[in-house]
């Protein structure tokens, strides 16, 4: 099946968070796989001069910009998430970008936690980590 849903997302312009429904997975995970996987082509434009100018140019002029959950996750895999930091404009996430952020992160420290016991020895504390 995920052949067949990266092929159709090859030959058509179906959206990210489409086709990370196919899988249950949210557009910020689906970009993310998508990006580990080398026999993906992530399209995220036509790629013509003329639209880089146009990106180019609406950047620098714009006076707020919105990141969605696809953009976040680029900016995030191309370790460029800092170049948000003194951006001479306003930039926005959605409160329901926000909300989902938060939910994966809290689903991935559940899956990341250290598990185990906490134990006195004498005087001292420890932590012993289950090994599972």
């Amino acid at each position: 099946m995920k052949e067949r849903v990266f092929q159709v997302y090859r030959q058509h312009r179906i959206p990210i968070h489409i086709v990370g429904e196919r899988f249950g997975h949210s557009a910020f995970e689906t970009i993310s796989g998508m990006a580990d996987d080398p026999e993906i082509e992530i399209r995220c434009c036509v790629g013509s001069a003329e639209e880089k100018e146009r990106a180019v140019v609406g950047l620098r002029t714009a006076h707020t910009i919105v990141l969605e959950a696809t953009a976040i996750a680029t900016l995030h895999n191309l370790r460029l998430a800092e170049i948000l930091c003194g951006w001479p404009s306003k930039v926005v996430v959605s409160q329901g970008t926000v909300n989902h952020l938060q939910q994966l992160l809290a689903e991935e420290s559940l899956h990341t936690a250290r598990s185990g016991a906490f134990v006195k020895e004498g005087s001292s504390h420890a932590m012993l980590e289950d090994s599972t």
